[in-house]
Parts: C-alpha cells; sequence; structure tokens
C-alpha cells in the first residue's frame, strides 16, 4: 500500500510541474486499460518528450495542458506517421483517435526557441573615432559599415574572426577631425572584426539586428559626440571618409528560457593611430535603458525574438 501511495504522488507531481501531458486507452470513449501516458520534459529545449511508443491505442485524453503546448499523435510507434494534433483543451476532454506513438511538447517553443528567455548584450566601455564615407552618414553609416562586416564574416554556422574589414584614411583626412591623431603616422588604420557562432540564419541575422540597434543608440548617447558628421551638410570630410564616435566593443548571447547557450555575435572596433585613444563611451543605468528601449524594436527574424534583454556595460580601459 505504501509503494502505491509513493508512486501515486510521484506521478501527481509530475503531472503537476509537467506542461502537458496525456493518457492513453486501448478502447474508444477513453474506457478499458490504460496503454500508456506521456509527459513533457521540462529539461528538453522545446519541452518535448521525445517518442514515446505504446501498444495501439484508440483513444486519448489530455490531463494537463498549458497554453502553448500540443500533443502530436502517430500511427506508428516510430513517429513517422503523423495524422493529427491534439490542441489544449479543457482537461479530461476524450479524443477517439488510433495511433502507436505520441510527441508531447511546447509549439511555442519550437516556433520561437527564445520565448521567455533573454538576449544578454553588453555595451562597450570604451568609444574611438573612426572614418566612414562621407555619403553616408550617422545611423546610416554605422548600419552600412558594421552591416557589411557581419555579412562578410557570418554565415548561417558562425562567423569567421579572419574576416576583417579594414580601412586605411590618410594623414590629411584625420587632421581633418579635430582630434590630434595621426600627427606623426602618415596613415591610420581601422579594422571591425567580427566573432560569433549560430546554427541558422535567422539567428544570425535577429542578433546582427540587434548589434546595429546598440551601435547606432550608443552612437546617439555617446558624451562625446560634439563635432561628429551627422548630416549631408556637413562638409568637413575629406578624401571621401567622415569622422564618426562608435563604441569599441558590443556583443549579444541569445539563450533559450533554461539559460542554455543558442548564439552570440561580437562586433569588436579598433583604430590604430599614434595620438588616438579610447575614450568612455558613457555607458550607465540610463544609458542602458535608452538601449534596451531599442532593442525591443528590432523585429523578429523568422519568428525570432527574444523576450527580454540582460544589458551590461563593459569596464573602460
Amino acid at each position: 500500500m505504501k509503494y502505491f501511495i509513493h508512486v501515486s504522488l510521484l506521478f501527481l507531481y509530475r503531472l503537476a510541474t509537467a506542461a502537458i501531458s496525456l493518457q492513453e486507452f486501448a478502447s474508444e470513449q477513453c474506457t478499458g486499460s490504460q496503454v500508456g501516458s506521456v509527459l513533457s520534459n521540462a529539461g528538453n529545449q522545446f519541452d518535448s518528450s521525445g517518442c514515446v511508443p505504446s501498444n495501439q491505442f484508440h483513444s486519448v485524453t489530455l490531463i494537463t495542458a498549458d497554453p502553448g503546448f500540443v500533443c502530436n499523435i502517430y500511427a506508428d510507434t516510430a513517429c513517422a506517421n503523423f495524422p493529427v494534433t491534439l490542441e489544449p483543451t479543457a482537461p479530461g476532454t476524450c479524443v477517439n483517435v488510433i495511433g502507436a506513438g505520441a510527441i508531447c511538447f511546447s509549439q511555442a517553443l519550437f516556433d520561437n526557441p527564445l520565448a521567455d528567455s533573454t538576449a544578454a548584450v553588453v555595451i562597450g566601455g570604451s568609444s574611438v573615432t573612426i572614418a566612414l564615407p562621407s555619403d553616408n552618414f550617422g545611423e546610416k553609416a554605422i548600419n552600412l559599415a558594421f552591416g557589411n562586416a557581419i555579412d562578410q564574416a557570418c554565415g548561417d554556422k558562425g562567423c569567421s574572426p579572419t574576416t576583417v574589414q579594414t580601412t586605411t584614411s590618410v594623414h590629411q583626412t584625420c587632421e581633418t577631425f579635430e582630434i590630434e591623431v595621426c600627427k606623426h603616422d602618415a596613415t591610420c588604420q581601422q579594422t571591425i572584426q567580427v566573432n560569433g557562432n549560430d546554427d541558422n540564419t535567422n539567428q544570425r541575422d535577429y542578433m546582427k539586428g540587434l548589434l546595429l540597434a546598440t551601435f547606432v543608440t550608443a552612437n546617439k548617447q555617446d558624451p562625446n559626440t560634439d563635432g561628429i558628421l551627422t548630416s549631408a551638410n556637413d562638409t568637413k570630410g575629406v578624401g571621401g571618409l567622415n569622422p564618426i564616435h562608435v563604441l569599441s566593443f558590443a556583443s549579444v548571447v541569445l539563450n533559450d528560457a533554461k539559460g542554455n547557450n543558442l548564439a552570440e555575435m561580437s562586433v569588436e572596433v579598433d583604430m590604430q593611430c599614434s595620438a588616438l585613444t579610447p575614450r568612455e563611451s558613457g555607458c550607465n543605468d540610463t544609458f542602458k535603458t535608452v538601449v534596451d528601449a531599442a532593442l525591443g524594436l528590432v523585429p523578429d527574424v523568422g519568428g525570432l525574438v527574444a523576450a527580454a534583454f540582460d544589458l551590461s556595460c563593459q569596464a573602460f580601459s
């Protein structure tokens, strides 16, 4: 008797913690012997039970069914022949269906692995002045330069750190920046380097959108933006280049609802000039609030979108 109570309590506990659970019966109308039961698995990436084979059943009932969860019923034990999906219904509702296997999982997580998750974004503590083509200004210039760098370095399975976008500006151009740089160098060399890992283009393109929004918003909040060229009416740029302040670093890590790393991407910017030193980016709580709001406006890519953002400031160096 004690053994029966122990097993029953354990089963009830699993039902209480499961997002969806299914019972299978040998006869129609959920009568006769119980053939098997299927519980979603909270340890799985998609809260999936995986394929659970059984003897042939003729009816099923959902014991628990939270929103966003479904059960697929299969005619075979390999879960290959897929006849019907059971959507969440009132607990205890019986459905007559012939099958020999089932998979119960979170449709919401399957459609968007980032549902109820957090995208961790690190904002660089330093900003540098770089040269961008003078036919583009401000936000457009940043999106074009950094977007191209990401496109060149990243495919659908990660980014190659050896793909570095390099721009060389001459001494005369550097002097027009109204800052004391390149006085003793014939050239200034800037690099944009991208690193990252992803499983598909949806992850890659969504992270790209988040990083571009971070760089653009940070540029607008940078306390060093005095004298920076932001409109087509500015005429200080020479040699086809204009100066602009940008973060020296930003990164994003996409985690699923359980904290597992799904994908990550980072962009690092460097400008080599003898008299040029990085300055503080001004990242603080107010700064992060503004960036967080901008990240929330980044559209989903193929249904992929983070539920929340966790922003942090990199130490100035």
